[in-house]
């Protein structure tokens, strides 16, 4: 089962999907501060997963595309973040909801961080650690250039000044509903890497107390109950949660 923000962000098309006939698309963003850069282990995942191509859902296929930038749109997060621009991103939820959900046509995965350089940056970083020639020469010794590129990003996050760290989660589906287009939309904003690490909490706990009755390698639309798991964030006040429908 996969956990943390994941957990977080996927449960929600599921809490969609359950108050609509069907579902047509799925759009999950996010918005991260670079000042709230959680331990090096974050470092290592950004600069491996959001460097390079990414992988976008339309139309019954998975398209590739260039992470930070390709699909540019402007949305609205909920405050203090506001208005931001997002990109397509090499993150999981177009392949893990385009399975789970397989009737809809549209399913992408766009962020964003802010300052804005720090896409940028991960981008730059990303590229030489995939163009080096082996270990990289630092003084007297040689390291790894993966551990290189993730200690440097993640002090140039740590020595950042003056910047919020908040962030913010946005998925919006979009289906029908006694024959009529229906669009639900679920956000928050709040701290973007406590709300990953008590996220997999919960998801640890559920599975420990046997709510969680499904096995093997599952997104957590598949086998989590997302009113519980949404209560039991709600309960630790990480965040604020916000609903809205759309016709």
């Amino acid at each position: 089962m996969l956990l943390g923000r994941s957990s977080y962000f996927r449960v929600r098309p599921r809490a969609a999907a359950d108050q609509l006939d069907e579902i047509e698309e799925i759009h999950t963003a996010w918005v991260m501060s670079g000042a709230d850069p959680g331990g090096l282990a974050l470092s290592y995942h950004l600069l491996y997963s959001l460097s390079g191509k990414a992988l976008t859902y339309q139309e019954g296929k998975l398209i590739e595309v260039q992470s930070f930038v390709d699909g540019k749109e402007r949305i609205e997060f909920p405050e203090p973040v506001g208005e931001k621009d997002v990109f397509h991103v090499g993150h999981p939820e177009p392949i893990t909801l385009s399975r789970s959900f397989k009737k809809a046509r549209i399913i992408n995965d766009k962020a964003t961080f802010y300052p804005p350089y720090i896409n940028e940056l991960i981008v730059s970083l990303g590229k030489k650690v995939r163009e080096a020639d082996g270990p990289i020469k630092k003084g007297n010794a040689y390291i790894d250039a993966m551990d290189f590129a993730a200690s440097h990003f993640h002090k140039k996050c740590k020595n950042l000044k003056g910047i919020s760290k908040e962030g913010a989660l946005r998925v919006a589906v979009k289906g029908k509903k006694n024959q009529k287009t229906k669009k639900i939309i679920y956000s928050s904003s709040g701290l973007i890497a406590k709300g990953t690490g008590i996220s997999a909490s919960i998801g640890a706990q559920m599975l420990a107390q046997g709510k969680i009755k499904r096995t093997g390698v599952l997104p957590p639309e598949e086998c989590v109950d997302w009113r519980s798991f949404l209560k039991a964030i709600l309960s630790r006040r990480i965040g604020r949660l916000n609903i809205k429908e759309e016709e």
